[in-house]
């Protein structure tokens, strides 16, 4: 595992090298969600490959140098902008407008406005979040989440190891009796890895609304000291379900920039 401020780990490299021209890579899910969108745009324009950060739900603006902020109101302005923008050396996010603007808070892009710009524009690679968790490592999802772009080939759900030895609880999981409906857990119980492959790999969980033709990858966040131990065997046993759709589970740290990709 080595470490590059600059250059993505080749984890992320080689799924993202075996996507489709057209294809969309959309984060679910929570535990570093939005830092794993900013580390993948990062490390395309790094290398070359002119990269958007976008979404489809509530986000939070990323300001300062480094940032751009860019919101459409209609498939128009976003073609226009990515066209006039695709050569920006910032980090450049787009979405559609604020919703709330003291708190700085955007607003999701219609996920078909995505689906056509990625046909569109197939040199261009649009890192879209999905869903909100409320900065919780843990998420239960109501029928109208995630929102996830048709395009979408490589669907990655984000979940904080620290969940797992957790209750299920508000502390630790956006809506808990969502999380508890889905898994048949009690609100309160202790939160295993058996807990949590069942809410991920669940289809009105984490997989409502994956495209069929998407890959999905799972990454474990926070895979630190004791941590990895965690990690590794919650990846075990989500592989162990042996879901059609799930070739391998990321286990790792984004505040480290350190990954291993554990294969089925």
């Amino acid at each position: 595992m080595t470490k590059n401020n600059e250059v993505l780990h080749p984890v992320w490299r080689e799924l993202l090298a075996g996507l489709p021209a057209s294809g969309l890579v959309t984060l679910i899910g929570g535990g570093g969600k939005t830092s794993l969108m900013y580390y993948l745009v990062a490390g395309l324009k790094a290398a070359g490959t002119v990269a958007f950060a976008a979404t489809t739900a509530k986000l939070f603006m990323q300001e300062g140098a480094g940032h751009r902020t860019v919101l459409v109101g209609s498939l128009a302005e976003f073609r226009r902008a990515v066209g006039e923008l695709r050569s920006c050396p910032a980090m450049v996010t787009v979405a559609r407008g604020l919703v709330d603007g003291a708190q700085r808070k955007l607003a999701g892009l219609a996920p078909e406005w995505l689906d056509t710009l990625a046909g569109e524009c197939p040199a261009i690679r649009f890192i879209v979040e999905g869903d909100g968790s409320a900065g919780l490592p843990l998420k239960g999802h109501l029928p109208h989440d995630p929102v996830v772009p048709a395009a979408t080939r490589l669907l990655i759900p984000v979940i904080g190891a620290e969940a797992v030895g957790q209750p299920l609880a508000a502390c630790c999981v956006h809506r808990p009796a969502r999380a508890a409906e889905l898994t048949g857990a009690a609100e309160g119980e202790i939160i295993t890895a058996d807990t949590v492959a069942k809410l991920l790999l669940h289809p009105k969980g984490y997989l409502h609304n994956c495209p069929p033709e998407a890959r999905v990858v799972p990454l474990i966040n926070k895979a630190e000291g004791a941590a990895m131990r965690t990690a590794e065997d919650l990846a075990a046993t989500v592989l162990a379900a042996r879901h059609p759709a799930v070739g391998g589970v990321v286990v790792g740290s984004i505040r480290r920039q350190e990954f291993s990709f554990i294969r089925k």
